[in-house]
């Protein structure tokens, strides 16, 4: 679970076409066939308010094999065997989950999980196809570095792409480590003669799609979206932007607006494809629109990164989703409310962690399904194919004003009423959930009818 400033995660998928999922530490899923109801259909262009939105090809994208869509789900401590013998596990208490995957692909319970089993680690390894000594994170999600004296410093996992170690004591010292956060190991470092220089990044997960033309999209997902406000918005945007004055002039130490606009979120663009082209928004301390892509730098990728370019943030990215247009939806669901905000799957609008109605990105440790998976449907109907998304974990109580979960502890066992309300979105407006899977938690029977 991450719990790093009031903020959590793990693994799982489910791809329209091809979808592999780690469910907590104890299985792996891989399912092929269609998604949801939301998340299978065709992108489409932006809808006219209160209209239903025109159906459009993802702009050059070349997947090969009739793979048109990727979609990948990760879930955070999901179990799939039981943790107590009398309590069902967590996907036998996701009943819609479990069937969709063992009716539409394989279930493979014998995971071989990366050790040190944590929730960076588990995350990277997934996006990466590589474990935690050649990814750079094999302990998380915190860990010690080594100083130019021999002491050490704290040093915290989830840190964006290109960031160096990112060193939480206060104050670093001043011979610490500022080595790349995601240091690469062609080879694994054991049998590495001579050493490896601890100074390349990990190849990006996502290049491989954008080289083929296709925009992948980015909700909550360990390092692939910004993660800190003091490192990540001053780095990606320039010391002299908007965001960085924006960052200046919140006296907030939490920062939340600043989350809420720019971390958590994020769409890494296909050369010259229209998502970040055309991407425009008011800044802070601005009074016209002007254009909010940032260049896409991966400064050590094999072959070269040039060109390329990316959306940072629920306040950049939600206009390309349709925000700023009231009532809008799609396939029967609604994107925007009347104030044009995006809203969950629920129909409730998405607002920033701690703030009260403003529009932004939930939080790491609170997203939720209905959020989660509302992002990454408006991303794939906006011409988006390839969506990576993270649900918090399950078993973190992370919303205190459901009833249920009001007088809850922190972690929460299986079966517990908090478990059981959290992900319970109300019914959405219009029409209630119905193909595909639905992320909701049943009851748990009595022990004897276990």
């Amino acid at each position: 679970m991450r719990m790093f400033r009031r903020l959590g995660r793990m693994s799982s998928a489910i791809a329209v076409a091809v979808a592999t999922a780690t469910l907590g530490l104890a299985g792996v899923a891989t399912a092929a066939g269609p998604a949801s109801a939301r998340a299978a259909a065709a992108p489409a262009a932006p809808a006219a308010a209160g209209g239903q939105a025109a159906t459009v090809a993802p702009n050059g994208c070349q997947l090969g094999n009739g793979v048109s869509h990727v979609i990948e789900i990760t879930f955070d401590n999901v179990h799939f065997f039981r943790d107590n013998p009398n309590v069902p596990s967590d996907l036998e208490l996701m009943p819609h989950l479990l069937n969709f995957i063992e009716q539409n692909g394989t279930m493979l319970s014998n995971n071989h999980t990366p050790l040190i089993a944590h929730t960076a680690n588990d995350s990277l390894t997934n996006y990466t196809g590589l474990y935690g000594d050649r990814h750079g994170m094999p302990i998380s999600n915190t860990f010690q570095s080594y100083n130019a004296d021999g002491t050490t410093d704290k040093g915290v996992s989830f840190a964006y792409w290109t960031d160096p170690i990112f060193d939480v004591t206060s104050p670093p010292n001043p011979g610490h480590d500022t080595n790349p956060s995601m240091v690469y190991s062609p080879v694994p470092p054991g049998f590495a003669k001579p050493a490896v220089a601890p100074n390349t990044i990990t190849p990006a997960p996502w290049v491989p799609f954008t080289r083929a033309g296709c925009d992948v999209g980015n909700v909550s997902t360990a390092n692939m979206v910004l993660e800190n406000t003091g490192v990540d918005i001053p780095k990606v945007f320039g010391p002299n932007s908007p965001e960085t004055a924006q960052l200046a002039a919140d006296s907030d130490p939490f920062k939340d607006p600043e989350v809420a606009d720019y971390l958590g979120i994020g769409v890494h663009c296909a050369q010259g494809n229209s998502f970040c082209g055309s991407a425009s928004a008011v800044k802070f301390g601005q009074s016209a629109p002007s254009p909010t892509a940032a260049p896409d730098v991966l400064p050590t990728e094999p072959g070269g990164y040039n060109g390329f370019q990316a959306l940072f943030g629920h306040r950049y990215v939600a206009p390309q989703l349709g925000a700023g247009t009231p009532n809008v939806t799609r396939n029967g669901f609604p994107v925007t409310n009347a104030a044009g905000n995006l809203v969950d799957l629920a129909g409730k609008q998405i607002n920033g962690a701690f703030l009260t109605n403003y529009p932004g990105f939930p939080g790491f440790g609170p997203i939720n399904a209905a959020q989660s998976l509302a992002y990454a449907a408006d991303m794939q109907e906006s011409g988006v194919p390839v969506v990576q998304a993270y649900i918090a974990d399950i078993h973190g109580n992370n919303d205190k004003t459901i009833p249920a979960c009001a007088h809850s502890p922190a972690a929460l066992g299986s079966g517990d009423p908090c478990y059981i309300a959290q992900p319970r979105p109300t019914t959405p407006p219009s029409p209630p959930s119905s193909s595909g899977w639905q992320l909701t938690v049943s009851t748990p029977p009595t022990p004897s009818s276990s």
